[in-house]
């Protein structure tokens, strides 16, 4: 059988017309009737799901992928239901299984590989221990260790759920059949359990009543099972590389509208918030803390300098920043600052668009009145000098913002790499080009759901269901969340009051006479209080 049938693409793209193709067992599907394979499902593994709420709806789901469809009419789905489900049976009938066995020969093999691993890891951990050459090994071998146990979990689940639709589709009255595969499911659900997201907020009930309440019925937090993962090297999930966005049709039908009221839709948006965006600059805090350790004034300037073009090795589409950065280092008591560049994006609309940093950073230390000039250019090139007091030049600095920064010492020729580019994760395309930093930026596990204030931004729900791929739900929720915004903002102002920052204070920065605002503290010590955000 096939034919045309409407597929969900995203948030924007919405339903299309896609020719699907049904093959043995095999559902393939193109953009039009003879066009290149853009996927396919089998159907051996397949649960086909119908929608009470959409009678032209059909959900085809093998565990690990789902595909929904429309058809034009009622008799079209059931012709195509009717067709898909007769092509699983067909191919269940060719193969005879034993479904139980099968599920307990790959559980056995799963925990009985994560045992072994466990062990080895036990005897081989503490010989790392005494050797401090070999903690970031350790750390590495420990980190493998959770993300195995988080894969088998998810691998367990999904089997499961893989046998589950194979026998309710047999329709067996063997009870014997039933009851084991009821034991084998409730050994994962108490597993599981002990992750669950409900019992975890539970605990939340009375010390953090705001968080508890938004948190205990969201949608997005009972669909999450979390971790105590304290790292990730991935995304939940990965970005479709098939899904094109047509963003600037997008802007198009804008034209004309009122854009301040305009919200943007959340698949235009990356599972960060600004805060976190804004956070991304202390990716190279190592550096801020080899500047601290170093005896000689210029060079910690150096290092300040390599810390403060860090950031521009990632940062994209920021046009002109207004303000500067302030640095203390404590030991010394040196005091920095430091303006923002240029950053000039070229081939927005036509051709590869691409990214250009120029300009002067000007480095102050008001400390010991030494100052640092780095000119960046085209080509990624930057050059700098380091001024001491009297204006002599004591450091001569050359590089790349996308690679590098080397300082030399002018009276002794001595050159020191002050900063250098981290590698990128890999597959960091299909994870919204995030560096190893930024992907653990909005990590949320089981300690952390505990500890954050309830105005925690790794608490957003829409967030979260952006970062696992739930995208109608991520919309939802992102409307939510405007919306009540959008009501406290109006309950204020029909009251008379005022926001005010609850954590900063605004002062005049004594050095350049800026009005900045200084963090007041007490955020973390108020876990129970704070405002209802989410």
């Amino acid at each position: 059988m096939e034919g045309y049938l409407k597929k969900w693409i995203n948030i924007v793209t919405r339903w299309q017309d896609r020719y699907f193709i049904l093959n043995d067992h095999i559902l393939h599907y193109c953009e039009h009737q003879g066009g290149q394979s853009k996927g396919q499902i089998h159907l051996k593994v397949a649960a086909i799901i119908l929608v009470p709420e959409d009678p032209l709806k059909i959900i085809i789901n093998t565990g690990t992928n789902e595909i929904q469809v429309k058809a034009s009419s009622v008799p079209e789905k059931i012709e195509w239901v009717n067709a898909l489900k007769r092509a699983k049976e067909r191919s269940q009938e060719t193969i005879p299984r034993d479904c139980i066995k099968e599920v307990n020969d790959i559980l056995t093999d799963i925990w009985v590989t994560q045992a072994a691993f466990d062990e080895t890891l036990n005897i081989l951990v503490p010989k790392l221990e005494r050797q401090s050459k070999y903690v970031e090994l350790k750390q590495n071998y420990k980190f493998i260790r959770n993300t195995l146990q988080g894969i088998s979990s998810l691998l367990v689940l999904q089997l499961l759920e893989v046998e589950k639709e194979k026998l309710q589709s047999q329709q067996s009255d063997d009870q014997t059949v039933f009851q084991s595969f009821r034991n084998i499911t409730n050994g994962i659900d108490d597993f599981n359990r002990q992750s669950s997201s409900i019992d975890i907020l539970e605990s939340l009930k009375y010390e953090q009543p705001i968080q508890y309440k938004n948190l205990i019925n969201n949608p997005v937090f009972q669909k999450i099972q979390f971790t105590n993962s304290q790292i990730r090297a991935a995304l939940p999930r990965s970005q479709d590389p098939n899904e094109k966005l047509k963003v600037w049709s997008f802007i198009k039908d804008m034209i004309g509208k009122d854009l301040s009221k305009l919200a943007v839709l959340v698949y235009f948006n990356e599972p960060l918030s600004m805060l976190q965006r804004l956070a991304e600059n202390l990716e190279y805090y190592q550096t801020l803390i080899e500047a601290n350790q170093e005896q000689d004034q210029w060079l910690r300037m150096c290092y300040v300098m390599g810390f403060g073009v860090s950031i521009r090795n990632h940062l994209i589409l920021f046009l002109q920043p207004i303000g500067n950065v302030y640095i203390k280092l404590k030991q010394f008591n040196d005091k920095f600052s430091y303006n923002k560049c240029t950053t000039k994006v070229h081939n927005i609309i036509f051709a590869n668009m691409y990214i250009e940093h120029i300009g002067d950073v000007v480095f102050n230390n008001y400390t010991t009145n030494d100052k640092g000039i780095l000119t960046l250019s085209e080509n990624h090139k930057m050059v700098g000098t380091v001024y001491d007091s009297n204006g002599q030049e004591k450091y001569k600095l050359k590089g790349l913002w996308n690679d590098s920064l080397v300082a030399h010492n002018v009276q002794t020729g001595k050159e020191t790499l002050v900063w250098r580019k981290y590698d990128l994760p890999q597959d960091y395309k299909n994870y919204f080009f995030f560096t190893k930093f930024a992907l653990n930026l909005n990590l949320l596990n089981i300690d952390l759901i505990k500890q954050l204030p309830c105005t925690d931004c790794r608490l957003r729900p829409d967030q979260l269901a952006l970062e696992y791929g739930f995208i109608d739900l991520a919309a939802d929720e992102k409307h939510r969340l405007e919306q009540k915004q959008r009501q406290r903002r109006k309950e204020m102002q029909i009251a008379g009051q005022q926001h005010l920052p609850q954590y900063f204070d605004l002062i005049k920065e004594p050095c350049t006479n800026e009005m900045i605002y200084k963090y007041k503290g007490n955020y973390w010590r108020k876990k129970g209080e704070g405002l209802d955000l989410f």
